[in-house]
């Protein structure tokens, strides 16, 4: 595994990953918008990157990787988490089982799976079906501050069990006010859901931060409101994809039911030493 530098990790996500890879390996867009980004590579089936030490590895194995390549990555992990014991990452769940126990083997270590996700894309524009609306997609006002901090303590509280600051939740809030990216849906004067497309990118759009109001939910707002940004990315001939916890089949069910296809899965790792 070689280090190369962010330009040659775009080429070679070009040349090598199919289009439903990409879309699987969505935030390879975000990381290598940076020039100073940490990428390495074997040259044709191995590769990894982050934006920089202290943020999550992405790494993507070709299918049936050859032996020799698979040692190499192995090696290569295992002295790279070593170096870092917290460093975590991310990877298709069914292309690094091999490498994964070459990993435990080198380190004397275990590699944990902290998360599993679904990455879906909305590879075809579906029948939209406006009647089916209660209420409307607005842009986050001043007066709708109160309700983005209150839907984000929501979301981080039942998705990863983390109570946010009330002072970090009315700053996002602020911060998002007015923002092009953030969108809410109202019904009736309520603020019922909020989502976000966090990033777009040459490949697709990744939609997150999608929330529904504990006292709203189980109306399909949330499908409501994700619908919407869709047909407006796919107006602009934009893929519109997103990462769901494997965990919350029903939240699964609300992507599947708009027209999302489960392209792959990706499963977030942590490596610790023995006990």
């Amino acid at each position: 595994m070689q280090r190369i530098h962010s330009s040659e990790a775009r080429m070679f996500l070009a040349q090598f990953l199919s289009r439903r890879e990409k879309l699987q390996m969505n935030l390879f867009d975000l990381i290598l918008e940076k020039e100073d980004a940490l990428c390495w590579s074997d040259g044709g089936s191995v590769l990894a990157a982050q934006s920089n030490e202290r943020t999550p590895l992405w790494l993507w194995l070709r299918e049936e990787l050859p032996s020799d390549a698979m040692e190499q990555a192995a090696a290569w992990l295992a002295e790279v988490l070593q170096a870092r014991p917290g460093l975590c990452f991310s990877a298709d769940p069914n292309r690094c089982g091999g490498m994964i126990e070459r990993v435990e083997r080198l380190t004397g270590g275990c590699v944990r799976t902290d998360m599993r996700m679904n990455a879906y894309a909305l590879l075809e524009r579906p029948e939209w079906k406006e009647t089916a609306c209660r209420g409307r997609m607005v842009a986050p006002a001043e007066g709708h501050q109160a309700a983005m901090a209150s839907l984000l303590r929501q979301m981080t509280e039942d998705a990863e069990g983390q109570v946010i600051p009330e002072s970090a939740a009315r700053e996002f809030a602020q911060v998002m006010t007015g923002s092009k990216r953030l969108f809410l849906w109202e019904d009736d004067g309520v603020i019922c859901a909020m989502a976000m497309i966090a990033h777009e990118g040459p490949n697709a759009a990744r939609i997150n931060t999608v929330v529904t109001d504990r006292a709203c939910r189980g109306q399909g707002y949330a499908g409501m409101l994700v619908s919407q940004i869709c047909r407006k990315l796919m107006e602009r001939g934009v893929t519109p994809m997103l990462y769901a916890d494997a965990a919350y089949p029903a939240s699964n069910r609300v992507y599947q039911k708009i027209g999302f296809e489960k392209i792959e899965e990706i499963s977030n790792f942590s490596w610790k030493t023995a006990e």
